[in-house]
Formats: C-alpha cells, structure tokens, sequence
C-alpha cells in the first residue's frame, strides 16, 4: 500500500521535472525569439534575399550559426526534460500499481 509520504515525494519529484521542462523550454522560446529577430532584420536591410524559403532559411543558417546553435541545444533540452517528465509520470503511475 502507497504510503502518504511516497505520494508527498512523488508529487514533489514531478514538481521538480515540470519546473526543470518549463525553464528549458522557456530558453527555447527565448532562443526562438533571437532567430526570428536577427533573420527579420537581416531580410529587411538585404543581407538575406534568397529566391524561395530554403534559399533564405539557407542563407539565415550560414549567417546566424551561433544564433541557430543555440535554438537547435535549447529545443533538445527542452524535448528531454519533457521526455524526463513523461518518463517521470509513468515511474509514478507504475508504483500506484503495486
């Protein structure tokens, strides 16, 4: 039988997960934010004019590499600590079985 005490700790487990997916994914939103904002200027004063989407997104990439690092290292984290979250939710749905 579940104990009141490992309902307290797993809660504040999962807590501490969705606290740690949330920070991350919030820096994704951020780094987001950084890409579409450098990428805006540069086609406005002309240093991005490809013809079609992949050109510009092509040119955007080259221009931007750090920029483009980091919104690709931020989405990764937040994807994981998401999967920890889930991964985190099952562990605790599987010890109420028990």
């Amino acid at each position: 039988m579940i104990q009141e005490y490992e309902i307290k700790q797993a809660y504040k487990r999962l807590g501490v997960a969705l606290l740690d997916a949330n920070d991350l994914t919030e820096d994704a939103i951020k780094a987001r934010a950084t890409v579409n904002a450098v990428v805006a200027e540069a086609i406005f004063d002309g240093r991005i004019d490809g013809k079609n989407e992949s050109a510009r997104e092509a040119q955007a990439r080259r221009l931007f590499a750090a920029e483009y690092e980091r919104l690709d290292e931020t989405e990764g984290w937040a994807r994981q600590a998401r999967h920890r979250v889930e991964m985190r939710e099952q562990a605790e749905a599987g010890r109420g079985h028990e």
